[in-house]
């Protein structure tokens, strides 16, 4: 056959790669002379694609499943307490969505658990203290008070708490705090001081 006498005709084929022949005319086994034009029947691009479900994929699988199906792949983070960190979450446009071939998706994959920065509540009142970790998202649990002699500015102040202040925690973790219980006048606090002593090792020699 002359090559010059080839054609080709485009058609959408549902599950075959694009550019791959899927049909000629003559058809196969037919007797035709041999400078008999030749249609080549090859598949194209499908005009419109169904979106998948990528949620629980890795970045990387989804990302090749989405451009096999012709789109165009971006990808950013997003907090989320119930997806892991590195998972993805969705697909935006949402699966199920039919967009046009070589359309842009966008795969938002979670960076994990929203964050807070615990705030230095030292020297706050209970009401202070709890204003403080409500605007970080935080809860506020109320320890044992820590006893301080009478007329003591930490009375009713927050002395101790844990996690401490600029550690990073999840948000909606609760923090204890102590704070500083008066004692009766002339009594001194409860608190004792225990000193460790490290004794070196006898001298071999």
């Amino acid at each position: 056959f002359d090559p010059a006498k080839f054609s080709e005709q485009k058609k959408e084929a549902p599950g075959v790669e694009a550019g791959l022949v899927i049909d000629q005319a003559p058809g196969k086994g037919q007797q035709v002379p041999n400078s008999s034009n030749v249609v080549l029947v090859v598949s194209a691009p499908p005009s419109r694609v169904t979106v998948p479900n990528v949620g629980g994929m890795t970045p990387g699988d989804a990302e090749t499943k989405l451009r096999n199906l012709g789109f165009e792949v971006t990808a950013v983070n997003a907090t989320s307490t119930d997806v892991a960190s590195g998972v993805v979450i969705r697909s935006e446009p949402l699966a199920g969505n039919t967009l046009n071939y070589g359309a842009k998706i966008t795969i938002v994959i979670s960076s994990g658990a929203p964050q807070a920065t615990v705030p230095n509540l030292a020297g706050m009142t209970e009401g202070e203290a709890r204003t403080a970790l409500e605007n970080a998202k935080l809860k506020i649990k109320i320890g044992e008070p820590v006893d301080v002699f009478n007329g003591s500015p930490q009375v009713g102040k927050v002395i101790l708490q844990s996690p401490l202040a600029g550690t990073s925690q999840v948000q909606g973790t609760t923090i204890t705090v102590r704070l500083g219980k008066e004692l009766p006048p002339g009594s001194t606090t409860s608190s004792s001081t225990t000193t460790t002593t490290t004794v070196a090792p006898p001298d071999p020699n």
